[in-house]
C-alpha cells in the first residue's frame, strides 16, 4: 500500500470460460471479476477464484486481510483470515492446487523472507469443476482499486506454459510467459531441470516441455542442447521441436516419447521389455552413436551415454535425447573438451582422469547401457558388495566362463543365447579400460548384427592406473581396488597385492623381514615433459591416495615420495630409511647424475629433515628445497589425498594434500616452489612412486593414481591428458512522483540484462532456424547474389534447369543457385527436393541453404561446392583425380545412401544416383544431391512409387520394368557409380560397340580372370590393388541384375571396409527377363535382346 493504514482491494487467481472480458462496474472490492458487487452470483461468469483480499468490504468480507475461495461470485465459499499483513509489500508465495479424485481445491500461502511461516497458512474447499466450468478454461490473475489504491508489483507460477495478457486498473498492457504446475504431467527432473508433459493447442500433438530455472550452467546446456541437436536428423535420435527463453527460465520442446525412458523399464518397475523389444533398443543406440561419431557433419561428443537419457517411442524405437552437455569435435581431430561432466557409473577411466571426453569414451558409456539391457541392473549397485560395478561382475563371470549367469533372471531365460552372448561381450569390449583396445562404433554394430567375429577378451578384466572411489551412502572411506596392469612397472620390494589389489611399495608380509625394503612403482611409458625444438614445457598435474601404516606405533619407519626422473633410472644401491629408495648415499645431498625431482611425504626425522611429519619439495638431493610440517599424523593408516600440480609459465610447482575423511582439513596444507624443470629434467621422464624402510618400518600402500599432461600426450600411449535525495510535498506529487522514480530505476536496473537476453535469443533463434531448416529468399536477393543469374556464372544446366553461382551479401557465402521455370514437373521436383533435404542432416549430403519461388520461377539455394561435380574430374577434362581421393569419394556417396536407407525418420530412395549428382567440396568430400526425384517410403515398406524417373545407364533394370523404385536400383545405381570411379568411363559409352555397357564390360573382365584390365588407365597403375579389387567387385554385386542378390548399402560398406569378404560372383554375368530401351541416339524405340538366363 502507498499510504498507510489506508489500503486498497487485493489480488485474485481466477479459472473462466473462453471470451471472458474485465465486466463493468468491476472496481475496488469486485477485483475485475464481478460487474456489479451486489450480485453475488451469476451462472454466466462461470468462474472460480482464489482472493487474496487486502480490504473488508463490509457486505460480503470476513476481514480485511484474508484469502478465500469464490465459485460465480463475489462471496467467498470459503475463507480464511490470514495472520500477516499481504499489502505491506512482503513476497507472498502461494499454492492452488485441484486433485480431481478427491474434488479438493486447496490454497498454500507462505512467505519468501520466512517460508515456515507458522500462522494458520492452509484453505481447502471441496468442488466438482465439471459442474461449475466448461471443458476448456481461461486462466489469470486479475486485481483492481478503488477509492484507496496499491500497487499489485508481480506475481510468478510455476508450471506448464502459456501466454495471458496482463489486464486490470493499469494504464496500457503486460504480457508474458507465464507457467502453472500440474504435478501429474511431470514426466521426471534431472539435472537440467524438470520435464513435463504437453499440448500443443494449434496442433493438439504431445510434447515434452524442459524447464530449467536460468543459472549459468542451465544457460550453456540449453546453448548447447539447441546448437547442437536442432542441427540433428536421425530416426533413433529425439527432435527438438523449439525453444522458449524468459523470465530467467530455459525451455526447450521435444516430441514426446510415451514409453518415457529406458530406464524406467529396466530399474523403475514398470512392465517388463521382452528380449526382442531390448536387443533392438540396443541396435538403435548403437545406430544413433554412428551417425554422431561418423556419420553427421562434425562428429559429436555426447559425454552422458546412460539408459535414462534414452527415450522410446509408441513402438518402442530408440530415441537418443538430452544433449546438454554433447560438444563438437573435427572428425579429423581428437576431442577438445576438457571440462569433465557426465555421470559416474557411464563415465570412462581417461575421461574422468583427463577431462578429455572422446569418441572412445562414449562407447564406453555405450558398453555399459548394453550390459545393462542383458543384465538388467545398474551400471553401480553400492548395496551388493562384491558386484558394486556392473562391468567389472560381468567381466568375472566371462572369466570364469559362465558368462549367462549375468543374465537379467526376469527374463526366464527367454532370450536368443547368441544375442545375448554378443550383446554381453560387446558390452564389456567397448567397456575395456583401455580405450586404444575398444571398438569402433561401427565395429561395435557390425558384432552386434552378427557380421563380425566375438573378440577375445582377457579373462581377466584390465584396469588402467586410472580408478575412482564410489562413496558409500554411510560416508565411510572407500576401498579402492587396482587390479594388476601392464601400465606400471616394479622394481625392488614393490608388488601388487592381488587379493585387494593395492600397490604395495615396501614388503608387507609376516615370513620376511620388513626392514630395510626398498621399492619403486613406475609407469610403463616415458612422458614429454618440454620439447627443445619449441621451448615449449607441458603443465602437469597428478593426484594420487596413499595411506602409511606404522606398525609398531610410535616407532614408524620412512615415508613416500612422488618423483620425475631419467628415463633408465633404477633404485640405487644404499637407498634403504630416509633415501626413500631415490638417492644411493644420504652424504651426497646433490648429484646432477641423478637428475630427481621429487616430492616426499616423510614420517622418520633424519639429520637432514625439519621434523618427522612433514612435505617437501626435493631437487637432485634428499635435502629439501622447500618443506612444510604437517598438522596432522601421516602414517596412522588415513588414506591422505594429495595432488601436485605444475605451471610452466610461473614455473611453479605445488603440492596439496587433504584427508579423505576430513577433505576440508583446515591445518597448513600447501606447499610451492619455483623451478625451471628444463634446467633440471630430461625431455623425456619417468614418474612413480618409492618408498623404504630402514630398521623401523611401516607399510606403504598407493591406492589410487591419475596424472594428465595439458601440453603433451604420453609417448605412443595417446592419453589426452544513489539514495533518495529530497522530499516531495502533495499526495498527487507524490504518487506520480514515485511512480516516475520507481519506472526509471527499473528500466535502468534490466536494462543491460535486457541486452544479455535478447543476444541470447537472437542467438538461440540463428541457431534454431539453421537447424530447422532453409530460410525463404527473396527474388531481389538471389538476383543481386548471382549478379542477374550472369552467364559466366553459369555452373551447369539439368533436367530441372540451370545451376548458377552467387555470393550472398549479408555474409558474404559462396552458394549454388539451381534455376527452373515454373512447369508442373518443375513444381513437383521442386517441392520434393524442399521436403525432404531440407529435412536431412549428413555430412556427405549438400545442405540446403534456401528457396524462393516468385516470378513462374522455382530456385534452390544450396552450400557451393568448389571441386564442382564428380563426372566432371572423371570425365570432364579436369584434373585426374588420385586413387585416394576415390576410393574416399565412393566411401562418403555409400555412406550418405546408408543414412538414406537405414538411418533417417524414413527410409529416402534418391531414385537417380549418378556422378554428375555427386558433389565435392573444398577437401573432395562426397556431397551428394538433386533430390528433385526423390521419394520416402516407410522403413517397415516397400516402395510406393510407380512413376518412371531417372537416368538411363544407372537404373536398375527391375526399375525400368515396373516403375518401382526402391533401396535396391538405388543400390544398383551405386554399383555404376562404383564402376565409373574405378574405370574411368561412363556407365553408357555408345561408341565402342562391344563395350557399350559399363557393367556387362567388367563382368565379362572378371569372369575372364583380367579383372584389372578394367581400371583406369590414366591413374598409370598407381593404385591400391586391393582396394580396386574390392571396389570393382563390390560395384558389380551391386549392380548384379537379379535386385534379391545384391548386397544391401551396408553389406557393400562392409566389404569396402576389408571388414567382410569379397562375394562370390558368377563369371557369367546374369541378364534378367526385362525389356530395357536401347540407348541409342536415335528416337527410335528398340529393345535389347535377352539372353537365357544359365
Amino acid at each position: 500500500m502507498l499510504d498507510p493504514p489506508y489500503g486498497g482491494d487485493g489480488i485474485a487467481f481466477f479459472l473462466t470460460h473462453n471470451g471472458s472480458h474485465i465486466p463493468a462496474n468491476s472496481l475496488g472490492g469486485c477485483l475485475a471479476l464481478f460487474g456489479n458487487c451486489s450480485e453475488f452470483s451469476s451462472s454466466g461468469n462461470a468462474i472460480v477464484a482464489v482472493e487474496f483480499e487486502t480490504y473488508e468490504d463490509v457486505d460480503w468480507d470476513p476481514s480485511d486481510n484474508h484469502v478465500g475461495i469464490n465459485i460465480n461470485s463475489i462471496r467467498s465459499v470459503a475463507n480464511l483470515t490470514w495472520g500477516r499483513s499481504m499489502s505491506n509489500g512482503s513476497i507472498v508465495d502461494a499454492w492452488i492446487t485441484y486433485n480431481s479424485s478427491t474434488q479438493n481445491l486447496s490454497v498454500f500461502l507462505t512467505y519468501l523472507d520466512n517460508p515456515i511461516f507458522s500462522g494458520n497458512s492452509r484453505l481447502s474447499y471441496q468442488v466438482d469443476l465439471t459442474k461449475v466450468l466448461p471443458e476448456w478454461v481461461t486462466i489469470g490473475v486479475s486485481a483492481s482499486t478503488g477509492q484507496r489504491m496499491q500497487a499489485f508489483v508481480g506475481v510468478q507460477l510455476d508450471g506448464v506454459p502459456f501466454e495471458v495478457t496482463w489486464v486490470g486498473h493499469w494504464t496500457g498492457g503486460w504480457f508474458g510467459c507465464w507457467w502453472i504446475c500440474f504435478e501429474e504431467g511431470k514426466l521426471g527432473q534431472g539435472g537440467f531441470g524438470a520435464v513435463y508433459r504437453g499440448i500443443l493447442t494449434d496442433s493438439n500433438l504431445n510434447v515434452a516441455v524442459k524447464v530449467s530455472i536460468g543459472s549459468e550452467q542451465g544457460r550453456k546446456e540449453s546453448i548447447s542442447e539447441v546448437k547442437i541437436i536442432s542441427r540433428l536428423r536421425h530416426r533413433n535420435l529425439v527432435q527438438l521441436m523449439g525453444w522458449c527463453h524468459e523470465r530467467g527460465e530455459f525451455l526447450l520442446v521435444y516430441e514426446f516419447m510415451p514409453n518415457n525412458s529406458f530406464d524406467s523399464h529396466l530399474f523403475g518397475g514398470k512392465n517388463m521389455l521382452s528380449w526382442g523389444l531390448r536387443y533392438k533398443i540396443a541396435l538403435g543406440l548403437a545406430s544413433a552413436l554412428f551417425y554422431l561419431h561418423e556419420e553427421w557433419e562434425e562428429c559429436v561428443v555426447p559425454r552422458d551415454i546412460k539408459s535414462s537419457n534414452v527415450m522410446l517411442d509408441s513402438n518402442f524405437n530408440t530415441k537418443l535425447g538430452d544433449f546438454g552437455l554433447a560438444r563438437l569435435m573435427d572428425h579429423e581431430h581428437g576431442p577438445k573438451t576438457t571440462a569433465l561432466a557426465g555421470t559416474l557409473g557411464y563415465m570412462a577411466p581417461e575421461y574422468i582422469s583427463t577431462g578429455k571426453a572422446s569418441k572412445e569414451s562414449d562407447v564406453f558409456s555405450f558398453g555399459v547401457v548394453a550390459l545393462e539391457i542383458a543384465c538388467g541392473r545398474k551400471s553401480i549397485e553400492p548395496r551388493k558388495e562384491s558386484q558394486v560395478s556392473l562391468v567389472a561382475w560381468v567381466w568375472e563371470l566371462y572369466g570364469r566362463e559362465s558368462l549367462f549367469d549375468a543374465a537379467d533372471e526376469r527374463l526366464c531365460v527367454d532370450y536368443d543365447m547368441k544375442q545375448m552372448e554378443h550383446l554381453m561381450i560387446v558390452g564389456l569390449w567397448c567397456a575395456h579400460p583401455d580405450y586404444s583396445l575398444r571398438p569402433s562404433i561401427r565395429q561395435a554394430i557390425q558384432v552386434i548384427n552378427f557380421e563380425g567375429p566375438l573378440p577375445n577378451l582377457p579373462t581377466n578384466m584390465p584396469v588402467p592406473i586410472h580408478s575412482f572411489c564410489i562413496l558409500q551412502r554411510s560416508h565411510e572411506p572407500c576401498k579402492l581396488q587396482i587390479r594388476v596392469t601392464q601400465k606400471l612397472n616394479y622394481s625392488g620390494h614393490a608388488y601388487v597385492d592381488a587379493s585387494d589389489g593395492v600397490i604395495q611399495l615396501t614388503r608387507n608380509r609376516a615370513d620376511v623381514s620388513l626392514t630395510y625394503s626398498i621399492g619403486r612403482a613406475v609407469f610403463a611409458e616415458e612422458v614429454q615433459l618440454w620439447d627443445s625444438a619449441t621451448g615449449t614445457v607441458a603443465d602437469f598435474n597428478t593426484h594420487f591416495s596413499f595411506n602409511v601404516s606404522m606398525l609398531y606405533p610410535p616407532n614408524g619407519g620412512d615415508g613416500i615420495a612422488f618423483f620425475l626422473t631419467h628415463n633408465g633410472s633404477h633404485i640405487p644401491a644404499n637407498s634403504s630409511g630416509g633415501c626413500l629408495a631415490l638417492f644411493g648415499n644420504s652424504s651426497d645431498f646433490c648429484s646432477s647424475g641423478n637428475a630427481i625431482v621429487a616430492v616426499e611425504f616423510d614420517t622418520f626425522e633424519d639429520n637432514w629433515d625439519p621434523s618427522d611429519n612433514h612435505v617437501g619439495i626435493n631437487i637432485n638431493s634428499i635435502r629439501s628445497v622447500a618443506n612444510l610440517t604437517w598438522g596432522r599424523s601421516m602414517s596412522n593408516g588415513s588414506i591422505v589425498d594429495a595432488w601436485i600440480t605444475y605451471n610452466s609459465s610461473t614455473q611453479n610447482l605445488s603440492v596439496f594434500l587433504t584427508y579423505l575423511d576430513n577433505p576440508i582439513f583446515s591445518g597448513n596444507s600447501r606447499l610451492s616452489y619455483q623451478v625451471d624443470l628444463t634446467k633440471v629434467l630430461p625431455e623425456w621422464v619417468t614418474i612413480g612412486f618409492s618408498a623404504s624402510t630402514g630398521r623401523r618400518f611401516q607399510i606403504h600402500n598407493i591406492l589410487s593414481w591419475e596424472f594428465n599432461s595439458t601440453e603433451f600426450p604420453l609417448k605412443s600411449h595417446g592419453l589426452d591428458t544513489g539514495p533518495v535525495v529530497g522530499l516531495a510535498v502533495g499526495g498527487s506529487v507524490l504518487v506520480s512522483g514515485v511512480g516516475l522514480v520507481l519506472f526509471v530505476w527499473w528500466k535502468k536496473r534490466i536494462s543491460g540484462k535486457e541486452e544479455e537476453d535478447m543476444a541470447f535469443d537472437m542467438s538461440m533463434n540463428s541457431e534454431f532456424d539453421n537447424g530447422k531448416g532453409p530460410k525463404r529468399f527473396s527474388y531481389g536477393e538471389l538476383v543481386r547474389a548471382t549478379n542477374n543469374f550472369a552467364e559466366e556464372g553459369k555452373l551447369g544446366q539439368g533436367g530441372f534447369g540451370a545451376v548458377y553461382r552467387g555470393v550472398l551479401t549479408d555474409n558474404n557465402l559462396n552458394v549454388a543457385v539451381k534455376v527452373s521455370k515454373g512447369s508442373e514437373q518443375g513444381r513437383k521436383e521442386y517441392i520434393s527436393e524442399v521436403k525432404i533435404i531440407s529435412r536431412l542432416r549428413h555430412r556427405n549430403l549438400v545442405q540446403l541453404m534456401g528457396w524462393c519461388h516468385e516470378r513462374g520461377e522455382f530456385l534452390l539455394v544450396y552450400e557451393f561446392m568448389p571441386n564442382r561435380s564428380l563426372d566432371s574430374h572423371l570425365f570432364g577434362g579436369k584434373n585426374i583425380l588420385s586413387w585416394g581421393f576415390r576410393y574416399k569419394i565412393s566411401l562418403g556417396l555409400a555412406s550418405a545412401l546408408l543414412y538414406l536407407h537405414e538411418e533417417w525418420e524414413e527410409c529416402v530412395v534418391h531414385r537417380d544416383i549418378k556422378s554428375s549428382n555427386v558433389m565435392l567440396d573444398s577437401n573432395f568430400n562426397t556431397k551428394l544431391g538433386d533430390f528433385g526425384l526423390a521419394r520416402l517410403m516407410d522403413h517397415e515398406h516397400g516402395p510406393k512409387t510407380t512413376a518412371l524417373a531417372g537416368t538411363l545407364g544407372y537404373m536398375a533394370p527391375e526399375y525400368i520394368s515396373t516403375g518401382k523404385a526402391s533401396k535396391e536400383s538405388d543400390v544398383f545405381s551405386f554399383g555404376v557409380v562404383a564402376l565409373e570411379i574405378a574405370c574411368g568411363r561412363k556407365s553408357i559409352e555408345p561408341k565402342k560397340e562391344s563395350q557399350v555397357s559399363l557393367v556387362a564390360w567388367v563382368w565379362e573382365l572378371y569372369g575372364r580372370e583380367i579383372l584389372f584390365d578394367a581400371t583406369d588407365e590414366r591413374l598409370c597403375m598407381d593404385y591400391d590393388s586391393k582396394q580396386m579389387e574390392h571396389l570393382m567387385i563390390v560395384g558389380l554385386w551391386c549392380a548384379h541384375p537379379d535386385y534379391s542378390l545384391r548386397p544391401s548399402i551396408r553389406q557393400a560398406i562392409q566389404v569396402l571396409n576389408f571388414e567382410q569378404p569379397l562375394p562370390n560372383l558368377p563369371t557369367i554375368m546374369p541378364v534378367p527377363m526385362y525389356h530395357v530401351p536401347s540407348p541409342s541416339v536415335s528416337s527410335t524405340e528398340h529393345l535389347l535382346s535377352v539372353q537365357v538366363l544359365q
